[in-house]
């Protein structure tokens, strides 16, 4: 029999493996394109190929406010979901791992700004972003994690 940390952490491993794979299918569907669009989805990374249109960078840096938005507030900021984007022409198709590598890189980049379109807004922070709502009487710290809130166990 598992225990309960074994549980709860088995849970909260398939709900970050949920989240992974409903990302790209959120992207695509803001776009209006086929699951064949998903170029590998696999460990939490996906690749897509999407049009480079001029409004494509506006809908992703949305996509990316929204979720930075909802991790924040549903999951205390872990786990976050980082997005990188790069434009490329017909010629990108030629060298496509030079492709790869700039997304990789701007990837790297993003990792560093994590939540960064959920508390700046307008290049100042939202201080009130940074706060989250205290635990109630009946509840403490999970025990598993150490991050969310989980209801409070008799004699704790």
């Amino acid at each position: 029999m598992r225990s309960g940390v074994a549980k709860r952490l088995g849970a909260c491993s398939l709900f970050v493996q949920l989240i992974s794979e409903v990302a790209p299918l959120e992207i695509l569907r803001d776009f209006e394109l086929p699951l064949t669009n998903i170029l590998m989805s696999s460990g939490g990374k996906f690749y897509l190929l999407l049009p480079n249109l001029p409004d494509t960078g506006t809908k992703l840096a949305a996509f990316q406010e929204r979720t930075d938005q909802w991790c924040l507030k549903k999951l205390n900021g872990s786990p976050g979901r980082n997005l990188a984007w790069v434009p490329f022409g017909e010629a990108g198709f030629q060298a496509f791992g030079s492709v790869l590598k700039a997304a990789i890189d701007c990837l790297a980049e993003r990792k560093e700004q994590r939540f960064r379109e959920a508390l700046v807004t307008s290049e100042m922070w939202q201080e009130k972003e940074f706060l989250f709502s205290p635990f109630g009487r009946d509840q403490q710290v999970c025990p598993s994690c150490g991050n969310s809130p989980a209801p409070r166990e008799e004699g704790a």
